[in-house]
């Protein structure tokens, strides 16, 4: 005897729940003495969804028909959960017995002529799962019409509320994919009058399109602004520089960037979006209008050409050790906007598809870091062996590129040479990649740049025996006074 089971009360009496009105009963006992006190217990917003299955057996030819599945299984002695799996690819053998669905069973599933179906709501409430046919027939998901009658009584009122047209379509949640803003995609009007929805570099030419189009859009070209000429540009300025051509978006084709910017470099590449700005200058993505190829193009705030070319031939140094992207070649220009101009050198190099900084923004299992530390510890090792600095060693500046057709890491190189130089020292590496990632240095560091810069001090320990490296230590060790 484990439950307490309350009398129920005499109609017309005053309920009363005190202790003489409960009887001491066992759990089945409670079980059927609640289901006959509540004879419309169970009879709740539900469809009958067992399947009747015909079997034959293969050996006498006996055909049987069963109202669902767990029938089916005890009375041929196949596991249930089996039975499921079989019933569930079609039918199938099984233990002498040949299985599929009644076939009277799915001619009353049939969809009938001209019959729709809508997802049920009652009351403003979405029925889970629950589907309304315009013959008002109910089914569940997979569209099967209810055959109890009891469950069709019950669902009674909701086929009225569909007849009388008062039945809405719930909205579907988006999912968290769609819930993303997408970047504006509008088409783009060309002077011949056609439109295009989406242009590429490499669909230029199967399009026929000899117009100096770009893919970056107003945004990106904005930003090459703000950092070429320390100004911002309303984006009225962009929409006249585009003469009529629309689609503003971020990666919409427009003309804003090569109309507000005359230089000679749009001679022979495409501008297709900024990549970033640096201390020197600005650096963006270029197509070759001819051959579609891709290259990074690193124009420069002020023009100093003797520290260009220096910078240039230290980064083909690191290049020819294989530590680095090529530069092609140094090329003088002329930027101009309106009334301001403004004379740059521009530098033409091999593209890189990511940096380490934004590697390192992604979720990272152990192992992953484990490796990466170790390249960048052969990295320094290589650049001691060949004497050379980079003088500039932060995740920002630690590039790569993908395997072929993966997202595999292929090779590790390294980019921004402003402050290279050769005769280096592997201690000035270590350090200054210990100081650019410390907090006091302005760095946002995530849990994987903590945990990288952590094992580079462990490292930096066993290699130089200090007990203790701090942010003075390697600050003073990279102006050389440790």
């Amino acid at each position: 005897m484990v439950c307490d089971h309350i009398v129920p009360h005499p109609e017309g009496t005053e309920p009363d729940d005190s202790w003489q009105n409960l009887q001491e009963l066992s759990v089945a006992d409670h079980v059927a003495k609640t289901a006959l006190d509540n004879p419309d217990a169970k009879k709740g917003w539900t469809s009958h969804t067992s399947i009747p299955v015909s079997t034959e057996d293969v050996s006498t030819g006996l055909t049987s028909v069963y109202t669902s599945i767990a029938e089916a299984a005890r009375a041929t002695g196949v596991g249930e959960d089996k039975l499921k799996r079989i019933m569930k690819s079609g039918g199938g053998m099984q233990s002498g017995f040949r299985f599929q669905i009644d076939q009277d069973y799915l001619r009353q599933q049939a969809t009938m002529d001209g019959e729709i179906w809508k997802p049920a709501v009652y009351k403003g409430t979405a029925l889970r799962n629950i589907f309304l046919g315009s013959e008002g027939l109910f089914s569940n998901k997979t569209r099967f019409r209810v055959v109890s009658q009891s469950s069709a009584a019950s669902l009674k009122s909701l086929v009225n509320t569909y007849r009388e047209s008062q039945l809405e379509v719930p909205r579907r949640r988006r999912t968290r994919r769609e819930r993303r803003p997408r970047k504006a995609l509008k088409p783009a009007v060309l002077k011949t009058g056609k439109k295009v929805n989406w242009i590429t570099g490499e669909g230029l030419a199967e399009l026929g399109v000899k117009q100096n189009l770009c893919e970056a859009g107003v945004d990106g070209a904005q930003k090459m602004g703000r950092d070429l000429f320390e100004g911002g540009f309303s984006v009225t300025e962009w929409k006249k520089a585009m003469d009529g051509q629309k689609g503003t978006g971020s990666m919409a084709p427009c003309l804003a960037a090569e109309r507000c910017f005359a230089m000679n470099l749009w001679k022979k590449w495409a501008f297709v979006k900024h990549l970033g700005e640096g201390a020197s200058g600005s650096v963006i993505l270029v197509r070759n209008r001819k051959t579609g190829q891709r290259r990074v193009a690193k124009i420069s705030k002020k023009l100093d050409r003797a520290r260009d070319r220096v910078e240039m031939d230290m980064q083909n140094e690191f290049w020819r050790n294989g530590l680095a992207p090529r530069a092609f070649g140094l090329e003088l220009d002329e930027i101009k906007h309106g009334r301001k101009q403004k004379k740059v050198s521009v530098v033409l190099m091999q593209q890189v598809d990511s940096t380490l900084s934004s590697w390192l923004r992604r979720d990272r299992k152990r192992w992953e870091l484990d490796v990466m530390l170790k390249v960048l510890i052969s990295f320094i090792d290589k650049m001691q062996k060949k004497r050379l600095a980079h003088g500039d060693l932060h995740w920002e500046n630690i590039a790569f590129k993908y395997r072929p057709g993966t997202k595999y890491i292929g090779r590790v190189l390294l980019i921004d040479f402003g402050f290279a130089a050769r005769k280096g020292d592997s201690r000035l590496e270590f350090a200054q990649l210990i100081r650019t990632t410390h907090k006091d240095f302005g760095h946002m560091t995530s849990a994987n740049e903590k945990y990288l810069r952590e094992r580079l001090i462990e490292e930096f320990k066993r290699r130089y025996r200090v007990k203790k490296v701090d942010y003075q230590l390697v600050d003073d060790i990279y102006h050389g006074e440790a």
